[in-house]
């Protein structure tokens, strides 16, 4: 029992503590001990300076690991609770009645977070405020980009190329000095534009292409012995300069970290659309490295995981490859916010700002500090949540909904830092929570569900949040399916591997887009498989000698190719390559074969010669007359 006569107050320790006058309890559950008397005939007094400023009235005994629990109006002998809070070796000396002045200055220093107050009540936000006021406008730059090739070429530019022909030499000048590949720029090329080839026809290995089921645009480029080389070569940063295991500068994406870096400056420079998601996506692969990661959720459950802000067209805006603890870093002037609360800040660091960009995450990102953050930065966010992250918020449990029927909704408001937001609990097949500073549940919308116990469709109530998340939430997903439609098959040991191949066709996918973009007007539609393949024949086949001039082409230029796709629109005609290919004046030699018809649009004569790339330029007749292309 603890004596009730003493002029000390107790505190009860579930952990061991350490006395701050040398006295060491362990294990003190419950333990009881006696205090040293403060007399002069006392055996432990020996320390004046530890002793004198204790008397009978300011004696105190607590822990300093519980600052909450003080009464500012009653004396504490303090005694640290651990090793950790002992800072130095000499401040067990320190006179206690400083030590307890320091814990109380300690304490009424620190501020103490007051939890936010939910009102039941609509959000109803003036559309003045929440108008956008961004510039999604394509720059003349990218306005003046016509073939395939040239979008593809924009993002992923011949500086690029130069850079990768540069380290893969690099590469291959450390592990085999002795027998140099010697590696040129148009080999780079060649090896994508045949990778992109093999995206579209897929066989077992690499090595089937160029056996009896391949393809002559797949084998006539180079020997698969070539192929195979620059893919063992082929490197991206130089190995010399990587840092050791351990070191405070190691990076687990060192070797892909430039090529990463220079795609991705050049996509946040693109004018961004109103409505942006934040997502993740698997590049799927099952190889042996820490990188790798398993959801179950996804479609490709194992692979690297990958950060992606993207519009409601499936453009990717932003990526950023996740490296583990490395990753968890924000940018500059930015709050250090919870793991996943820092992908949305570092996603939308690229974002203008006071815009009223929308911006949509899913409930493993959001919280609150993210949400009063974005709002400040002029960003707009909505996205699902988790209760238990939302303090304070006290909602219907999911059997009262269901008492309500489907479509019940409940919505409560709190302000935050003068920032009000907004919480909806929605009842569809299941419990919906959506979370926003600028969305709530009105207007209400109706949806049309299927009630199986019925067997009848009925209409429900459906909260505004709920209905603005499902429209613009799914770009990440679109641009992933995107992806998935003809991915570049080829296996490797090296894990960087599937990450350069990821990218190749990222941007294949974001030029895409990036040209229907600029063609939105135009009434022919060029399909995904078509656009790529026409950017694998550049690269295997053009032979540049010198650069084109910048803009777009002169009626004179456009004259041959305008004939030519209105030809195509009358109906079925050959398959014509590429206008970089067709006009890059490199080995077009005649060549005889059997009677047909000319390929000039204007022309109706038949020839018996052709260029080496198919293209009946010379019409036979009494004299050669060559159509100027």
């Amino acid at each position: 029992m603890i004596p009730s006569d003493l002029p000390f107050s107790f505190k009860r320790l579930q952990f061991p503590v350490k006395v701050s006058f040398a006295i060491t309890i362990n294990k003190a559950q419950g333990q009881t001990f006696n205090i040293p008397d403060s007399s002069s005939d006392s055996e432990w007094s020996d320390d004046e300076d530890l002793y004198t400023p204790i008397s009978q009235q300011d004696g105190c005994l607590v822990s300093d690991t519980d600052e909450d629990s003080i009464d500012p109006n009653e004396n504490y002998l303090v005694i640290p609770a651990s090793d950790e809070e002992i800072n130095t070796e000499d401040e067990d000396d320190i006179p206690l009645s400083i030590r307890y002045d320091r814990l109380m200055s300690k304490r009424s220093l620190k501020k103490k977070e007051t939890k936010p107050v939910w009102v039941e009540e609509h959000l109803i936000t003036p559309p003045e405020s929440t108008m956008f006021t961004g510039d999604i406008n394509l720059p003349e730059n990218i306005m003046c980009l016509t073939d395939p090739y040239q979008f593809f070429s924009f993002l992923f530019p011949p500086t690029l190329i130069k850079y990768i022909t540069d380290q893969t030499n690099l590469y291959a000048s450390q592990i085999s000095p002795n027998k140099l590949p010697m590696i040129c720029a148009k080999e780079i090329e060649q090896f994508i534009g045949l990778c992109l080839k093999m995206s579209v026809v897929k066989l077992p290995t690499v090595r089937h292409y160029w056996g009896n089921l391949g393809i002559p645009s797949i084998y006539n480029v180079m020997s698969v012995n070539r192929f195979e080389e620059i893919k063992r070569f082929i490197h991206f940063n130089d190995n010399s300069q990587l840092p050791a295991r351990g070191d405070y500068n190691y990076d687990k994406l060192f070797k892909v970290r430039p090529l990463c870096s220079q795609v991705q400056n050049i996509i946040r420079s693109i004018p961004k659309e109103e409505h942006l998601a934040v997502d993740e996506q698997i590049i799927p692969t099952k190889s042996r490295t820490s990188l790798k990661q398993y959801n179950p959720k996804k479609p490709h459950k194992w692979g690297y995981k990958v950060f992606v802000l993207s519009g409601k067209s499936g453009f990717c805006y932003d990526f950023d490859i996740f490296a583990g603890a490395q990753s968890n870093v924000v940018p500059e002037s930015c709050p250090n916010l919870s793991a996943s609360s820092n992908v949305v800040i570092r996603m939308s660091y690229f974002i203008p700002k006071h815009c009223n960009y929308k911006i949509f995450f899913d409930n493993w990102f959001t919280s609150i500090p993210l949400l009063v953050y974005l709002h400040k930065e002029g960003i707009l966010p909505l996205g699902t949540a988790r209760l238990n992250r939302l303090t304070g918020l006290k909602m219907p449990k999911e059997k009262e909904l269901r008492k309500k029927g489907r479509g019940t909704f409940c919505e409560m408001v709190t302000n935050v830092d003068e920032i009000k937001i907004t919480a909806v609990s929605w009842l569809d097949n299941k419990v919906v929570n959506m979370v926003s500073t600028y969305a709530g549940s009105q207007p209400v919308m109706e949806k049309k569900r299927f009630f199986k116990s019925e067997n009848i469709h009925k209409v429900i109530s459906c909260p505004n949040s709920v209905g603005i998340y499902n429209s613009y939430m799914g770009g990440v997903d679109l641009i992933d399916s995107m992806l998935g439609y003809y991915r570049i098959p080829l296996r490797s040991k090296k894990y960087y591997m599937k990450i350069f191949y990821h990218i190749i066709d990222l941007c294949v996918v974001n030029a895409w887009l990036l040209y229907r973009r600029v063609n939105n007007n135009n009434e022919s539609y060029l399909p995904l498989v078509d656009f790529k393949i026409l950017i694998s024949e550049v690269l295997c086949e053009v032979k540049r000698t010198t650069p084109k001039r910048k803009g777009r082409p002169t009626a004179e230029e456009n004259r041959t190719q305008g004939l030519i796709e209105t030809k195509k629109k009358r109906g079925p005609c050959s398959e014509l390559p590429a206008e970089d290919v067709r006009l890059d004046g490199m080995d077009h030699y005649p060549i005889h074969e059997n009677r047909n018809r000319c390929k000039y649009p204007t022309c109706s004569q038949k020839t018996m010669i052709s260029s080496a790339n198919h293209i009946i330029v010379v019409k036979y007749s009494k004299n050669f007359v060559i159509h100027k292309a």
